[in-house]
């Protein structure tokens, strides 16, 4: 013999699936965000280890001021160190032309 389900009562189980899904969903974003954030302190530490090492502003023998996050900062191996680009400069070093 078949189950007969009324309306109400399928309206009811459709609801109940509908904030469980609700309530995973929000479970995963929990997850993947706080997975998120160790990825970013991981990433935050390393940086800043490799920011001990190196100086803010490298002023190449040809007297071009590359600083940290420029696109020849890292290649940039004969160089004189300063603290900020503002002393680079005031230094007599140039901004990259690109």
């Amino acid at each position: 013999m078949p189950i007969r389900c009324t309306g109400d009562y399928f309206n009811k189980k459709l609801d109940d699936y509908k904030q469980f899904v609700q309530f995973e969903g929000a479970v995963m974003k929990t997850r993947l965000l706080i997975s998120l954030a160790m990825l970013a302190g991981l990433n935050l530490s390393a940086g800043l280890a490799i920011a001990n090492d190196e100086p803010t502003v490298k002023m190449s023998k040809t007297g071009i001021c590359h600083a940290r996050g420029t696109s020849y900062y890292a290649q940039t191996k004969n160089y004189t160190a300063y603290n900020t680009l503002e002393e680079c400069l005031q230094a007599g070093g140039r901004r990259p032309k690109k």
